[in-house]
């Protein structure tokens, strides 16, 4: 356009130099600047030239370059390629298949990179317009590594899965076992549904070597493992020794084929420690009871004021020693009872120690809460001297047991054994001499045979006692209810019924002797004071006051009264009259 703009300009300056015969200068300017301007494009355009040139030579061989590095990566691609038809893959571990897949992937990014390249030479081929050249053997390598990646992605899937099962830890995973089955049956039958090849054909017996080792996992749970028994498991199956907290599954899994084959030994193994983990817990329960075992203590006050600390709930812990017991009997039975026979047979003395120890502390207690009242009243004081000894290492134990109240201390006091079966023994001819002593009592006064032996003691060591006579006085006499002491509280002056009714006796009865003596003579004393009473009633000639006489002696006297006239009646041949009168008084009580 600036060329016909030019020629235009320089036609015109010619038609005005035809007519004027002037040019104008500035036209003449403008041409040498024109020719300048010419020489300058044409020298750029033999440059531009020279340039292309340059970029052809360059774009040229980089296309070059280009179809050397795609020789060179498809014949390395050949060379490293899984050849599923060779039938290597048979032979090939999960880790050697994994090493394939990694080698895949590399040559996938190593080839985005040559794509990469190419895309940026055609662009330039493209830019320049030059002629793009084609590269026949990228289409094909291109659909060869993606139908590998794609043939190799169900390989990459299994993998994954199994990798998140086989990096747990055992110690957790053994609980859910339940879930390496699930993976199995669940690869079994998605490979069984997939199109078969090699690598599936090669992922079955991946699988089918899993269910196979499946079962033989519950024989390394562990549950009852102690350290010795994982020794011995990884032993058997070559495994590294490892803390057992560290230990994943995949320890088991990569030796998978000695599970199986030593499974019979393995299993061994696993009842071994259910056998020894009984006898384990057992002593550990024992170990557990020793420590926690506690006796029970209750505050008790004795005769002489001073507190001491009474053990209570024996049978509680006398049960309990006995159910240890039967636990150490039958673990007896337990095939591994060898291995802690030397704890257990400690167990079964210590237990055999305490129990006898316990029982005996229980007797003596028992005895000595009975005993102690009567000894210290001065009751049998020729046998006080006995009993004082008895007391004195009786609580010399019960001190020893509130300073430290665990039952499994009671084994360290020294010679218990012994004290105690002589403190029994004590107590029994303690308790003979009372029983001896009760027995001339009641046959001095067999009335006391009414009274229990406490009740008896009671009355034996406080018989001035006024609430101690009128506490056991209606045990010993049916008719006596209670008794009444004069203002001195010396001497019994009357005796009083459950119905209130007062007898007062002929003769006071002083209670300042032994009982048995004062008791008899109140025997003699109420039978004369009764007598005199029923005398009394039948001397009176009309019908006694009833406020006179108990209501004993008025029935009493009656009877004798009614019997006598029944006599006189019968020997004058005059009871019909005589019942008539009785009918006829009858008739009138029940009218009035």
């Amino acid at each position: 356009m600036m060329a016909n703009t030019f020629e235009e300009l320089m036609r015109k300056s010619k038609t005005l130099a035809s007519w004027t015969k002037e040019q104008v200068e500035s036209v003449n300017r403008i041409k040498g600047a024109w020719d300048r301007l010419q020489s300058l494009l044409e020298n750029h355009q033999h440059i531009i030239e020279k340039q292309m040139e340059t970029i052809r030579t360059t774009l040229n061989i980089r296309r070059e370059n280009m179809e050397k590095e795609l020789e060179h990566f498809v014949a390395k691609w050949e060379q490293v390629k899984p050849r599923p038809h060779s039938g290597a893959y048979s032979d090939d571990s999960i880790k050697d298949l994994l090493v394939q897949l990694e080698g895949i992937r590399n040559k996938k990014i190593e080839w985005k990179a040559i794509l990469l390249k190419k895309e940026e030479l055609m662009n330039d081929f493209d830019k320049f317009g030059i002629q793009k050249p084609e590269f026949l053997m990228i289409e094909e390598v291109e659909n060869d590594i993606n139908q590998y990646e794609k043939s190799w992605n169900i390989f990459e899937e299994f993998h994954k899965e199994l990798t998140e099962l086989s990096e747990q830890h055992w110690i957790v995973f053994r609980k859910k076992i339940f879930l390496f089955e699930d993976f199995v049956k669940k690869w079994n039958k998605r490979l069984s549904d997939c199109e078969q090849s090699a690598l599936v054909t090669r992922l079955l017996q991946e699988v089918d070597k899993y269910e196979t080792v499946a079962p033989f996992l519950k024989y390394v749970r562990g549950d009852d493992f102690s350290e010795k028994h994982w020794m011995d498991t990884f032993s058997l199956l070559d495994i590294e020794y490892k803390p057992v907290d560290q230990l994943l599954l995949n320890d088991f899994l990569e030796v998978s084929h000695k599970l199986a084959e030593k499974s019979k030994e393995l299993q061994v193994i696993s009842k071994k420690a259910a056998s020894e983990i009984i006898v384990r817990q057992a002593l550990s329960e024992l170990d557990q009871w020793d420590v926690q075992c506690r006796f029970t203590l209750t505050p008790h006050v004795d005769s002489t004021g001073k507190q001491i600390s009474l053990v209570k709930d024996y049978k509680t812990i006398l049960n309990k020693i006995g159910d240890h017991q039967s636990l150490l009997q039958s673990i007896k039975f337990s095939a591994d009872y060898e291995s802690f026979a030397d704890k257990a047979n400690m167990w079964e003395t210590k237990l055999g120690d305490l129990d006898q120890y316990i029982t005996s502390l229980m007797n003596v207690q028992r005895k000595w809460l009975y005993l102690e009242p009567i000894f210290a009243s001065g009751t049998l004081a020729q046998e006080k001297t006995r009993f004082d000894r008895i007391d004195r290492d009786f609580k010399h134990v019960l001190l020893y047991i509130e300073k430290d109240i665990r039952v499994g201390a009671l084994c360290r006091y020294p010679n218990l054994k012994s004290l105690l079966d002589t403190a029994m023994d004590q107590l029994s001819k303690c308790q003979n001499s009372l029983n001896n002593f009760l027995k001339e009592k009641r046959e001095q006064f067999p009335r006391f045979l009414f009274l229990s032996d406490d009740d008896l003691l009671e009355v034996i060591g406080q018989s001035s006692k006024e609430h101690v006579i009128q506490a056991h006085l209606k045990k010993i006499f049916a008719g006596i209810n209670s008794v009444k002491l004069d203002e001195n509280g010396q001497n019994i002056v009357a005796m009083c019924s459950a119905e209130g009714e007062i007898v007062n006796l002929s003769n006071f009865v002083s209670i300042h002797h032994p009982i048995e003596q004062w008791l008899n003579v109140l025997v003699k004393e109420m039978q004369r004071t009764l007598k005199d009473l029923l005398v009394n009633c039948q001397k009176e000639k009309q019908a006694p006051d009833p406020l006179s006489y108990p209501s004993q002696i008025l029935c009493l006297s009656d009877s004798i009264t009614f019997t006598a006239k029944c006599e006189q009646a019968i020997t004058s041949m005059a009871l019909p009259p005589l019942l008539a009168k009785y009918k006829f008084v009858r008739i009138k009580q029940w009218t009035r």
